[in-house]
């Protein structure tokens, strides 16, 4: 059950991907890190909408990228905290001003990413109405347990209308 399955539930409560994705607030919007990672997006997926997901999927990979290049107990930042990968390949170069770049990359990664989450919480966070179960998920699971049968459901939404549904039935 994707978007569409909880905007179904509550169109004016819950936004689909795309509607999600156009609504962001312009400090994220025009957040410069934000804006590159799109564009990346952009390139490399063959997709028409962009899921905040794969935002959230790209910058948990910087700031996993970031991490390692300055953890001396992973092997990047073990060669590039001592200038081992420089010395390895027989360069001068001081490979310093970069590792300041990547934790400076990280605070402002790790900001961005809790931003993006307060507005995926601030949207997805209120429950169902017991009126708005009884017109979508609540007969649709009643009549699959009616009927006997194991149904696996799998959602990929931030909120908890399947939930909330699995719970009142």
């Amino acid at each position: 059950a994707g978007a569409g399955a909880s905007n179904a539930v509550a169109p004016e409560i819950y936004p689909t991907t795309v509607e999600f994705f156009n609504g962001i607030p312009e400090e994220i919007k025009t957040n410069r890190l934000f804006s590159r990672i799109v564009e990346f997006l952009e390139e490399v997926l063959d997709t028409p909408s962009i899921d905040i997901e794969h935002v959230l999927w790209r910058l948990e990979e910087l700031r996993q990228f970031c991490s390692q290049a300055t953890n001396k107990k992973e092997l990047a930042g073990w060669m590039l905290l001592g200038n081992r990968l420089l010395d390895s390949i027989g360069s001068r170069n001081n490979i310093g001003d970069f590792l300041g770049i990547t934790e400076t990359a990280r605070n402002r990664i790790n900001k961005l990413i809790d931003d993006i989450n307060s507005r995926v919480y601030e949207l997805y966070s209120k429950l169902p109405t017991e009126e708005q179960l009884n017109n979508t998920w609540s007969p649709l699971l009643e009549s699959l347990e009616k009927l006997g049968l194991k149904v696996d459901i799998v959602t990929t939404n931030y909120d908890l209308i399947i939930e909330s549904a699995l719970d009142k039935n």
